[in-house]
């Protein structure tokens, strides 16, 4: 996607002026056909010289209603697996159906196009049986309510539609308006659990609603829907933090859906955060603003109490008691709660471990210590060998299988950090994605594993790249498979290792490299016995998502030449043909990769890319402006994945240059527990923790945050526009950095203050975090320590914002954020501002604040007006002179009182 300068210099107005006395036709017609010679030669030159060689000039630029407009949307794989050869998903038309990986062709159809009653379906699950759709329709998330949802369950024979709640209503009439805030199917037969209020309910075998056959068990008793008991689902502090997936529920059914286990929070010691609602604009009453006090944990206040508890469903429905257990925490953390409230713990990992040759179901869970410096995972069983209908559970027993001397990054489906399962002998494996350290190449997530009755982890795999995900283990050809992030060329692809038993014969191999059409970001889900994938191939082209076959039998005993064909593609499940007829009719601006190592200017390995408009090509001598987007702290901004976002738009209309900028330090990261853990797939070494936390020279700049250096942003910026030569098109006068979110804002509005040569003309910073004590305990600990800890209490000063609003004289400021937003409180920006007014500039900081009320942390609600504001703020920065303004210190007496304290 590069290109190459291959036009030279137009030729100058004055070499062709016409002569004033004497007319020498001839000659004129003679200079006219050269210069039409040399215009078409020019035209042909910047034709060749297009970076993919087809930019048609002719076409509609993208346009703003491009980007937040359905049409553009992209669709990935909204399906799952059935079986080792059965999927179920929706197809391009819009039809539920199962396909049949064996036979190659779509066996049924469930659902017919489109049906009115689904038309707001946001998804779907099919039941163990087979006989019924549970949907998920109208979502809602209420001011001071959690988020819910209406819950249809669709009869496939009958093709007739009924509603949980109204099921719900038969069973217990008490309950007037259902608040059903989560439903999954069981995985047998067509049991179901669902969520209501705070409190888990089972269904043992659901029947039509009408006919109030539905047997409905209530499994606990201490949720309400504006109490701090919360049962099943995660409070505001794990969903933001831990269990961050929208919709998704803290319990997991044993394979044999026996044993349901689940999380419990208790909020009760939790702090109350106020969040103000302001109500529709249409009342005609004068009320006043309503407050929805939220239970949030500050960084240093006390967290929330969490556990852990296993009911038996099928004693729970023979003898009509709710049979449960609590699963008991490691000692040494239970006693450091004991001796301080403060000094709870984490619970990232619950699964289940299903041993199908004895029956055998035990639970694992990981647990974390509150400063995020140790680790244990304990193996939990019970002395039930009699199988499905054994005698009463007595007690559940744990021990500890591991330690370890780090935090291990939370594990869910999106990111999956821990695997389980056991080879074909019933040797027990447990697979990490473990930080490695290295102090030539740095800290790299690799595959550890831990076998049977060992207790210490070894890895299997090393070298510069990270383990994103770890994906499927087979027991007949004990390979392991799994997702790798490679730095350099800003990829992601499938690996495997093979023969994980004989360290001697272990081979790994990428699988997604040397497929016939070229895909840079690839994600993947492979069949329960792994003899099949679905394939998404997410970027740089218009994604596409494929059925193949993964195990040809012939894979681990085969030449290399038949090995190939253990990928083949079977058929095409999604090409996204709308999507990609839409973009063919798009001038869509140039995307350049560029991959510069450490060096005497730039003190990291930086990844760039670059949005270009097409006219650098057609204004060879002409500079352009460049908006930088920042990354988010420990998360990779830079991948080879197919976008159609703000940044392709402004490219493309604005004339400007949008890049996206990664830097990598070869030093290995010592976060606040010297951790290294990153939740981006960007590895621990993305920019970044420093060597030395919280430390630097000057108490005024953020030399040394463990959050990332500040001088290392500064100094890319400054590469970029003194490289002349790699970046000949930049216009130095005009360059802004913006955070779309939370820590990425974080970090422009940092490099901001950190950039003395004021290169940095303006920045936008959304939903910003200002001072980090404001921040959920989790996320700023994780960053900073305990703050209560004099070590770390300087971390927490030096890298306040709010302090050094003084950077931005002279420069625009654009804040935006939303005054529901419960992840990153307005707070952060009130106070900046605060800071801004009555810091000790008066008139230096041309500033905007948008304010959205109502409007929590995506800002989904206002998209449009959202990016119609970023719109006419760059417009602002860019192409309108800068208004002159005179910038006053007020010192000591002569500074105003502070009219806010």
């Amino acid at each position: 996607m590069e290109f190459e300068h291959k036009v030279g210099g137009l030729v100058d107005d004055e070499d062709i002026a016409p002569e004033k006395e004497k007319r020498n036709w001839g000659g004129t017609l003679i200079a006219l056909v050269v210069i039409c010679c040399i215009v078409a030669a020019i035209i042909v030159a910047i034709i060749l010289a297009s970076p993919d060689g087809d930019v048609d000039t002719h076409k509609m630029k993208l346009d703003f209603d491009n980007i937040v407009a359905e049409q553009f949307k992209i669709q990935v794989f909204n399906g799952s697996w059935l079986s080792d050869h059965e999927i179920v998903y929706v197809d391009q038309n819009g039809s539920i159906v199962i396909f049949d990986a064996a036979k190659n062709t779509s066996s049924s159809m469930l659902v017919k196009t489109y049906d009115k009653t689904l038309h707001t379906m946001a998804s779907f699950k099919l039941s163990a049986d087979r006989q019924s759709i549970l949907f998920v329709t109208d979502m809602r998330h209420d001011f001071g309510a959690p988020i819910s949802a209406r819950y249809a369950i669709f009869n496939i024979s009958s093709q007739t539609v009924e509603f949980l709640e109204d099921l719900i209503k038969i069973n217990f009439p008490l309950i007037k308006s259902p608040h059903v805030q989560y439903a999954a199917w069981g995985p047998v037969s067509n049991s179901i659990v669902f969520i209501e209020s705070n409190d888990i309910y089972y269904i043992p075998e659901y029947s039509h609603a009408s006919s109030g056959q539905s047997k409905i068990l209530r499994l606990t008793k201490t949720g309400a829907l504006h109490g701090s008991i919360i049962n099943g689902l995660p409070d505001s502090l794990y969903r933001a933090n831990i269990f961050n997936q929208v919709n998704e529920a803290t319990l997991w059914w044993s394979a044999d859906g026996r044993y349901l286990a689940y999380m419990s929070f208790d909020d009760s010691l939790v702090d109350l955060n106020p969040i103000e609602y302001y109500d529709s604009y249409m009342q005609e009453s004068n009320n006043n603003p309503k407050i929805h006090h939220e239970r949030y944990p500050l960084a240093g206040a006390i967290n929330p109490r969490v556990s852990v508890q296993v009911v038996d469903l099928i004693n729970s429905v023979n003898s009509g008691e709710i049979d449960t257990n609590i699963i008991s925490p490691p000692q040494e953390l239970a006693k450091q709660l004991q001796s301080d409230p403060r000094l709870g713990y984490y619970i990232t990992y619950v699964g289940w471990l299903n041993d199908q040759s004895n029956g055998l179901n035990q639970l694992l869970v990981m647990w974390v210590n509150r400063a995020q410096t140790s680790s244990v995972l304990s193996l939990c069983d019970n002395s039930d060998k009699g199988g499905i209908f054994g005698p009463r559970i007595v007690n559940w027993k744990c021990e500890t299988l591991s330690t370890f001397s780090q935090r291990i990054p939370p594990s869910t489906d999106a990111k999956r950090t821990i695997l389980t399962a056991f080879n074909s002998n019933g040797t027990r494996l447990v697979f990490f994605a473990l930080p490695r350290p290295d102090s030539v190449i740095g800290d790299h997530y690799h595959v550890a594993m831990l076998r049977g009755e060992e207790r210490a982890s070894k890895y299997l795999t090393h070298g510069e790249f990270d383990i994103d995900r770890l994906i499927s283990y087979d027991a007949r050809t004990d390979t392991l498979y799994f997702e790798v992030t490679v730095s350099e060329n800003a990829e992601r692809h499938l690996y495997k290792i093979s023969s994980i038993g004989q360290s001697s014969s272990r081979q790994i191999k990428c699988l997604t490299c040397e497929l016939e059409e070229t895909c840079g970001y690839n994600y993947v889900h492979i069949s329960p016995g792994a003899r099949y994938l679905i394939h998404e191939c997410l970027g740089p082209s218009v994604p596409t998502t494929r059925m193949r076959l993964l195990d040809d039998g012939l894979s681990m005993n085969s030449t290399s030449a038949e090995y190939q064909t253990s990928l083949k593609s079977l058929t095409i499940l999604n090409n996204n043909e709308n999507l990609e007829n839409l973009v063919k009719n798009k001038q869509m601006p140039v995307e350049k990769f560029i991959a510069i190592k450490t060096n005497a200017q730039v003190p990291c390995d930086v990844y760039m890319k670059l949005y270009l408009p097409t006219e650098i090509e057609e204004e060879k001598d002409k500079k352009f402006p460049l908006l930088i987007e920042s990354s988010e702290i420990d998360k990779r901004n830079v991948w080879k994945k197919f976008e159609i976002d703000w940044g392709k738009y402004l490219a493309s209309r604005k004339q400007l240059v949008y890049a996206r900028v990664d830097c990598l330090r070869t030093r290995p990261k010592l976060g606040a527990g010297g951790s290294g853990a990153s939740s981006g797939g960007g590895g621990s070494r993305w920019a970044g923790a420093s060597d030395s936390p919280g430390g630097g020279e000057h108490d005024d700049q953020l030399l040394d945050s463990p959050l990332f250096n500040a001088k290392d942003q500064v100094d890319m910026i400054k590469f970029i526009v003194e490289n002349t030569d790699l970046f000949p098109y930049i216009d130095r006068r005009r360059i802004a950095i913006w955070g779309p979110t939370s820590t990425s804002a974080y970090v422009a509005l940092a490099t901001t203050i950190h950039d003395d040569s004021k290169l940095i003309q303006c920045t936008i910073a959304v939903s910003p975090i200002t001072n980090w004590r404001y921040m959920s305990s989790y996320a700023a600990e994780h960053y900073l320590g305990l703050p209560w800890q004099e070590s770390n209490s300087l971390k927490y000063e030096r890298t306040n914002l709010l302090k050094r609003s003084y950077a931005f004289s002279m420069r625009k400021l654009l804040i935006v954020h939303g005054t529901a937003d419960e992840q990153v409180h307005v707070q952060h920006s009130m106070q900046f501002i605060k800071s801004l007014t009555e810091h000790h500039i008066i008139g230096g900081v041309l500033h905007q604040m948008q304010l959205y009320p109502d409007v929590g942390h995506s800002l989904e609600m206002v998209k449009r007006h959202y990016y119609l504001t970023l719109d006419g703020f760059v417009d602002r920065c860019f192409y309108q002179k800068p208004i002159a303004i005179k910038a006053t210190e007020w010192k000591g007496k002569n500074r105003p009182k502070n009219e806010y304290q």
